[in-house]
């Protein structure tokens, strides 16, 4: 009998340590499992302002984006209106009796045409009514010019684009 007591004996030994190193696994698991909740903890919080300080640094971003852009645009906008300026911005005297309407819009449409070679019909339209809002010029008197001008030799139309044939012309006719 003593032999059976002995075999339960080490037997409850072997079972008191593994229920002692289950214990301790079980009390080291839970100090691990704190330990990775404060690591988590602390990574959620970092990664938290580093995507605040992402969101600031792109609404920087967005923002000079937005002021390059709107200059950039500025600039090409005054860049033109300073071209369409040189070239509609003619010195004209209304007051010039000794010429008459339809001689006044050809002598604007030939020194419109002698600053760009060639031009839109439209546009010497708008030019014309910018220059004279006063004077009330329709577009058939513009078209009267026009045709007086091809027939000087002065313009060519091709559909709707008049080109200046030569500046020749325009220096004998100033004579």
């Amino acid at each position: 009998m003593q032999e059976t007591i002995s075999t339960i004996s080490t037997f409850d030994l072997f079972n008191l340590i593994a229920a002692i190193s289950s214990i301790i696994l079980a009390i080291f698991a839970l100090v691990l499992s704190i330990i990775f909740y404060k690591w988590s903890d602390k990574s959620n919080k970092e990664i938290v302002s580093v995507a605040q300080a992402i969101d600031n640094n792109t609404k920087k971003i967005e923002n000079l984006f937005d002021r390059l852009y709107s200059d950039t645009f500025g600039i090409m906008k005054s860049n033109v209106e300073a071209m369409q300026r040189q070239l509609y911005d003619f010195k004209t005297s209304e007051g010039d009796s000794s010429l008459n309407n339809l001689e006044i819009i050809e002598e604007n449409i030939t020194s419109m045409l002698s600053k760009s070679q060639s031009i839109n019909k439209e546009l010497i339209y708008l030019f014309i009514q910018k220059i004279f809002p006063s004077k009330g010029i329709s577009n058939n008197e513009v078209d009267t010019a026009l045709q007086n001008l091809i027939s000087k030799g002065t313009i060519s139309i091709n559909q709707n684009l008049i080109i200046l044939i030569s500046k020749d012309s325009l220096v004998e006719e100033s004579k």
